[in-house]
């Protein structure tokens, strides 16, 4: 697979810039080739571009698999060629099987098949813990940030193997760091040539949202100036403070803010990977209908369609889709936090900064996002 486990050359600095998008589009916007992918539609010569009204899944697809409605079934489906025992919650792999069987059922730990890139605070641990509840699908229970922390990928590729749960050759292997998308800045370089089977999951939300879900998340960790990857990350008392600079006003390199300039870094991703290969998910149909984003998901990647409808139940306490099959399981106390009150003019202000961004975005992929009509 262009695996090496030789030790790898350190990242450079990432040198992000606006310029480069407008490069990608350059060089992309009259590629017929590029309809492949996400493109939801493509324009023919002299045809206006035009609203589509996307079909539900629900109408073009029925689920079948007997593992999807009975708990046995499923638990045969899931366990059955795995490499693990059966345990609770099913998406956590704990005891691995006697090696005679291991042996048999060719278990190995293997690089993954499918990454979630990001991006952070846009529901990638919602995506984890449903995906891998799939029959067909494993991963690593924690986020494993192999790539994106230079001491760890200067140990090869091996480390990263170790990292991975055992599976079969029925088996897709998800890991998930969601830093991934926009550091280190060559990553998509690297993995185009070292992982050129590799697909890529990445979900998108609004970004003003998303950076005060960020700002919570690391303030509940520390308060700090940090330098990561050439990425300046300021934390401060509030969220007000933390992005806007007495002086200049919105902090924009700010990694807080910068990650919500989602075109800037799904750009690099584009000049590597074709995007049949990328995947992106609407972070706020996500919240709203998870079983018809994941449906689209399994599409994607290939597999039988086992989530329904029936599966998910909304907490409303705590703003969230929780699971009910085979048993009730939620995602952690720590995820679906309140956020707090922001000030209106700084709100108006993320909002009027990411509007360009977000055109380009929706041209670039033809496909609105949910948030994009609230703008």
């Amino acid at each position: 697979m262009g695996i090496s486990s030789a030790r790898c050359k350190a990242y450079p600095d990432p040198d992000v810039a606006t310029e480069d998008i407008m490069k990608f589009l350059e060089a992309t916007t009259d590629d017929p080739d590029i309809a492949a992918g996400e493109r939801a539609f493509t324009l023919g010569e002299g045809e206006e571009e035009e609203e589509e009204e996307e079909p539900t899944v629900e109408e073009v697809i029925e689920v079948t698999w007997d593992a999807s409605f009975n708990e046995n079934a499923y638990i045969k489906a899931k366990f059955g060629s795995s490499c693990y025992a059966p345990g609770m919650p099913v998406n956590i792999p704990k005891r691995l099987l006697d090696k005679p069987v291991l042996a048999r059922r060719e278990c190995a730990q293997r690089l993954p098949q499918v990454i979630t890139l990001g991006v952070r605070k846009c529901g990638t641990g919602a995506l984890q813990h449903f995906l891998t509840v799939h029959p067909n699908i494993t991963g690593p229970i924690l986020e494993v940030h192999f790539f994106d922390t230079s001491k760890t990928f200067k140990t090869g590729y091996d480390a990263y193997l170790k990292q991975m749960p055992f599976t079969t050759p029925y088996q897709l292997t998800l890991e998930k760091t969601p830093a991934y998308l926009f550091r280190p800045h060559d990553l998509p370089k690297i993995i185009s040539r070292d992982m050129p089977d590799t697909k890529f999951i990445i979900s998108l939300c609004d970004p003003v949202r998303r950076a005060v879900s960020d700002y919570l998340e690391y303030n509940r960790k520390r308060t700090s100036s940090l330098e990561v990857f050439g990425l300046h990350k300021y934390i401060a008392e509030t969220f007000e403070a933390s992005i806007m600079h007495r002086e200049v006003g919105l902090d924009t390199l700010n990694e807080i803010v910068d990650l919500g300039v989602y075109i800037k870094h799904l750009a690099r991703w584009y000049d590597y990977i074709p995007r049949d290969r990328i995947h992106l998910v609407d972070g706020g149909k996500m919240s709203e209908d998870p079983t018809a984003e994941l449906r689209r998901i399994e599409t994607f990647l290939g597999l039988q369609h086992f989530f329904r409808e029936e599966h998910f139940d909304f907490n409303s306490e705590r703003g969230l889709h929780c699971m009910n099959f085979p048993r009730n399981h939620c995602l952690p106390l720590n995820k679906g936090r309140e956020h707090p009150e922001v000030d209106d003019k700084v709100m108006q202000e993320l909002r009027d900064y990411y509007r360009p961004f977000d055109r380009l975005l929706a041209e670039t992929v033809r496909r609105n996002f949910t948030w994009m009509s609230q703008h």
